[in-house]
């Protein structure tokens, strides 16, 4: 399990055609000098699985987010997005990746959350396993 922090408390509300959604960028909550998780992964470790976060915000309410298992395909550029959720379930994540073919592994960088309701809720902690 790999603990999440936000950055910073106050996110940034955006408008949607789905209403307000507040976005937080997450970090290591080990750490809160460095933004990415700059995480390897090992590719075989990492395809078919599926990739969870969990998150609990200020009102002490939890909300797990699923992705979809990752398939190779996805995993054919250096870089590639991860979304878990969807803005109509009232979380989304995405989750930035790397990949490092010839090495057989995946670096997990930037991990943005954006959660329905602007100034009610406030991410205070997550974690991706």
């Amino acid at each position: 399990i790999i603990d999440l922090a936000p950055v910073s408390q106050q996110g940034t509300v955006q408008e949607t055609s789905k209403g307000a959604f507040t976005r937080y960028q997450l970090r290591l909550a080990s750490d809160s000098q460095v933004a990415s998780l700059d995480i390897d992964l090992d590719l075989p470790d990492l395809v078919g699985s599926i990739l969870k976060l969990e998150f609990t915000d200020s009102l002490g309410e939890g909300t797990v987010v699923f992705s979809k298992p990752i398939k190779a395909s996805q995993a054919t550029g250096s870089e590639f997005w991860l979304k878990l959720g969807a803005l109509r379930d009232g979380a989304l994540a995405q989750v930035q990746c790397t990949l490092a073919a010839e090495e057989g592994r995946v670096t997990l960088g930037s991990v943005f959350l954006s959660c329905q309701g602007a100034a009610t809720r406030v991410v205070t902690s997550g974690s991706l396993p």
